[in-house]
């Protein structure tokens, strides 16, 4: 009966070990932390994205972006392991705990294993007084439709970041904001209530214009532009103008 036992136990703990000792380190969930294409180099969480990979043990990869799905293959070459996806073969290597995946096509993509912590702006400014709106300010993200984009990616985008200079409610927009002037020209007067800047355009029935001015709690300054529903924000840092 003992060695009935013992020949039990042994097999149990080598059906546990067996398990331990075939799993690949790369095994799990990976998270996209900067997409590299070129000299730009994007930062996926302040592009407001999750790009989540699984690669099971079975060799299928899963990459999933925006809530979509994609299946694909692993497998390990040498050092390194080739992902595959739309029959577009990546190498990929390890480097502790950064995975690292070279894409003709993609770009090259650093995951980790840490969910990344979207872009959070701070809270409304409501003591802000009119004056302390006043000096030239530089776009650092711009936000729409559930994407955040740094200037980086923006730039990348073809959407480069405008600067605007603030004068006791007169915003003049200085540099990079073609789109903006054709809509508004080349500066807008926002009128002050309890610590916003506001100014509101009827288009046609129903439908209006809208343009905010806010300080934030971390001294940004926060500018939305909404039309007929859609609405667009923009968050600026002080620029130091030169003393002339």
């Amino acid at each position: 009966m003992k060695k009935l036992l013992s020949l039990i136990l042994a097999l149990c703990m080598a059906c546990m070990l067996v398990p331990a000792l075939a799993a690949d380190p790369v095994e799990g969930d990976w998270y996209a932390k900067t997409i590299t294409m070129g000299e730009q180099s994007l930062n996926v969480a302040e592009m407001g994205m999750t790009m989540l990979m699984n690669l099971a043990a079975d060799g299928t990869a899963t990459m999933t972006v925006g809530g979509e799905p994609q299946v694909g293959s692993w497998k390990v070459d040498g050092d390194k392991y080739i992902l595959t996806f739309d029959g577009d073969n990546m190498p990929t290597t390890l480097e502790g705990e950064e995975l690292h995946l070279v894409s003709e096509t993609q770009g090259n993509i650093l995951f980790t294993r840490e969910a990344p912590i979207a872009v959070e702006f701070a809270e409304v400014n409501t003591e802000a007084k009119m004056e302390d709106f006043n000096g030239t300010w530089g776009a650092k993200y711009i936000s729409m439709g559930g994407v955040t984009l740094n200037e980086q990616a923006a730039q990348a985008a073809g959407q480069p970041l405008p600067q605007i200079t603030v004068d006791n409610g007169q915003i003049a927009f200085t540099e990079g904001a073609e789109s903006i002037t054709q809509m508004f020209g080349e500066s807008l007067k926002l009128e002050y209530a309890e610590g916003i800047l506001s100014y509101n355009m009827d288009i046609a029935e129903g439908m209006a214009i809208t343009v905010t001015a806010s300080l934030l709690q971390d001294g940004m300054l926060a500018l939305k532009i909404g039309i007929a529903g859609e609405e667009m924000g923009m968050y600026f840092l002080p620029v130091e103008v030169p003393a002339e």
